[in-house]
């Protein structure tokens, strides 16, 4: 039931259903709270912080940033979520009008995946590809590329530092 809310949750993000989302991603978090499933948790506080941003909600956009990395407390931050959340955290950060960290994020996700031979969630690519967009449009691009390239040499640790350092 909650990987079916998860799924829901995000297709509601996708076609721009914030409240539905909200309320589906919010069971979703609960559900991995309730079942002690903190990947979870992870994915729908990574979620649910983006939906914090499209809202201007940036002071609870970041608190669920820090917790969607450290729902895992005990575990490393799997692959999927800590890209959620580094794509999360471009959109804060963009929205903060810090568009180098906006392109460092993306270029950590980016550079993540490429190392692991993943490419982005299906249902995300185009939101993120359209954010990759806003974000180089909104700093010089010798400034994005070269956030974006040291971005992408971070490692997963030094990625979830990343996150946190929102």
């Amino acid at each position: 039931m909650a990987f079916a809310a998860l799924t829901v949750g995000m297709v509601e993000m996708t076609l721009g259903r914030n409240e539905a989302a909200r309320a589906h991603l919010t069971e979703v978090n609960k559900l991995g709270g309730q079942f002690d499933n903190n990947w979870l948790e992870s994915t729908a506080r990574t979620q649910l912080a983006a939906l914090a941003v499209r809202s201007g909600r940036l002071d609870e956009a970041r608190a669920m940033l820090v917790d969607s990395v450290d729902a895992s407390e005990d575990t490393e931050v799997s692959m999927l979520t800590l890209t959620f959340s580094l794509v999360a955290s471009a959109q804060l950060a963009l929205n903060q009008g810090d568009a180098r960290r906006a392109a460092t994020a993306l270029g950590a996700a980016d550079g993540l995946r490429r190392r692991a031979g993943l490419r982005a969630w299906p249902s995300t690519r185009r939101g993120e590809a359209e954010l990759v967009t806003r974000v180089a449009q909104a700093i010089d691009a010798e400034d994005y590329e070269d956030a974006f390239a040291a971005g992408a040499e971070l490692s997963h640790r030094e990625a979830v530092t990343l996150v946190r350092g929102l």
